[in-house]
C-alpha cells in the first residue's frame, strides 16, 4: 500500500475492513467494539467540523485526555485534512498545559473529562489563539461553563454534516508536511517540541509491519500514553495501517485485568511495566506451596540452560521440556492472556534479568 500521509493510511483500512474491529472500549462492565465503518464515520465528521471552525492545513490542534477511541478518531481527524496534532500528557498541571498550548499555537484543545477542562479554563484567558474546547465526556455541559472560548461537546460534533471535498483535502497532504508536535520530557528547561512528519510516523509503521510480520488478525492492548511517541507509533498508527483492533485499558490498575479479558497477541510496554509483571510473577511463587515453588526454579533453569545452548540432548531431554512446558511456561502464559507471540519493550533500556526472565 502506498500511503503518502497518514490520514490516506486511515482511509484505506477502513475502506478494506468495515465490518472489523477498530476499536475496543469498556461500557458497562464489557469491552465492546467500534466497526471500523463506524469509526470511518464520525472521523469524517469531526473532519468536517474541524475545517466548519475555520481550521486548515498545518492549524494545530492539541489532545488533552488519556488514551480511548475519541481521542485516536480525533488525531486521524485532523491527520485527514493536514491539522497538526499536539498530545499533552493528562497528568500535567494547568501552568505546564497552558506552555504547550501556548508555544504549539493551538487553535483548539480536546479534552476527555471534567477535570482536564477545568484545567484549561483555568488558563484560557491566557490563550488568546485558544478558538475553542472539545469535550469527551457527555458529562460535560455547554451551560454554565466557566470558559470564554466556546465548548464544543463530541457527541455533537460527530452530527456535523460531512464536506464533499474530504477526499481532495486528504490526497492534498504531502507526507514531508508536519503530523504531529510532540513534547519531550525529561529535558533541561521548557519541553521542547519535536516536528514529526507523516512520512517520519509511516516509515516507521512499515518498517515494524515488516520485521514483525504483523496484520489485521493482531490484537493490542493500549496502556502506554498516547502522548509518548512509543505508543503513537507502535500501538497507534501501525495497528490503523496493519487493520489490527485496540482495546483501550481502563487505567493502568486494570491491565492485568484487561489482559486478561481481551488477551491480546502481543504486548508493548516499558522496561518498568515488565519489572513489575516478574515481581507479581514472583511474589505468587514466594507465597506458593514448597513443590510448586520447587517446579518453578526447576523450569527457570532448564529455560536458561537452553537459551545459553547449555541444554545436552539426550533421553530424557524433550520429556523435561515438555513437562516445564506443561507445567509452568504454559501457566505464565495464561497470565499474559493466552496469545502472545511476542512483547515489544521501549522507552528505556531493559534490564538483563527482565529480558532473560521473560
Amino acid at each position: 500500500m502506498n500511503a503518502p500521509s497518514l490520514g490516506r493510511l486511515f482511509q484505506h483500512t477502513a475502506q478494506r475492513l468495515p465490518k472489523k474491529a477498530a476499536f475496543l472500549t469498556k461500557v458497562a462492565g464489557n469491552f465492546e467494539p467500534i466497526l471500523w465503518e463506524n469509526a470511518a464515520r464520525d472521523i469524517y465528521a469531526i473532519a468536517s467540523a474541524f475545517l466548519s471552525m475555520g481550521l486548515k492545513a498545518q492549524d494545530r490542534v492539541a489532545i488533552f485526555s488519556e488514551n480511548r477511541p475519541e481521542w485516536a478518531m480525533t488525531d486521524l481527524a485532523a491527520q485527514l485534512v493536514g491539522i497538526i496534532t499536539v498530545p499533552i500528557y493528562p497528568s500535567l498541571m494547568p501552568a505546564e498545559a497552558q506552555y504547550i498550548l501556548a508555544d504549539s499555537g493551538a487553535s483548539l484543545v480536546a479534552v476527555s473529562n471534567k477535570g482536564q477542562f477545568e484545567k484549561i479554563a483555568a488558563v484560557q484567558k491566557n490563550l488568546p489563539a485558544l478558538k475553542g474546547v472539545v469535550g469527551f465526556d457527555p458529562s460535560l455541559s455547554v451551560s454554565g461553563a466557566d470558559i470564554t472560548v466556546p465548548l464544543f461537546l463530541w457527541r455533537e460534533l460527530v452530527k456535523t454534516k460531512l464536506r464533499p471535498d474530504l477526499d481532495s483535502l486528504a490526497a492534498q497532504v504531502s507526507g514531508e508536511a508536519i503530523a504531529s508536535i510532540i513534547y519531550t520530557s525529561g529535558t533541561t528547561g521548557s519541553p521542547k517540541g519535536v516536528l514529526l512528519t507523516h512520512t517520519n510516523f509511516i516509515t516507521n509503521v512499515v518498517g515494524c509491519r515488516d520485521t514483525l510480520k504483523m496484520d489485521e488478525n493482531d490484537l493490542h492492548l493500549s496502556f502506554l500514553p498516547l502522548c509518548h511517541v512509543f505508543e503513537r507509533m507502535a500501538g497507534h498508527y501501525l495497528m490503523v495501517y496493519i487493520g489490527a483492533t485496540i482495546a483501550y485499558a481502563e487505567d493502568m490498575e486494570s491491565v492485568p485485568k484487561n489482559i486478561s479479558e481481551i488477551k491480546p497477541t502481543f504486548l508493548l510496554g516499558v522496561p518498568r511495566f515488565y519489572e513489575k509483571v516478574r515481581g507479581r510473577v514472583l511474589e505468587a511463587v514466594k507465597k506458593a506451596s514448597p513443590v510448586r515453588k520447587a517446579l518453578f526454579f526447576w523450569a527457570q533453569e532448564i529455560g536458561q540452560a537452553k537459551r545459553e545452548g547449555k541444554r545436552k540432548k539426550g533421553l530424557f531431554t524433550g520429556l523435561e521440556e515438555r513437562l516445564a512446558e506443561a507445567l509452568v511456561y504454559k501457566t505464565f502464559r495464561k497470565r499474559l492472556g493466552g496469545r502472545i507471540r511476542f512483547c515489544v519493550s521501549g522507552g528505556a533500556a531493559l534490564p538483563k534479568e527482565i529480558a532473560e526472565f521473560f
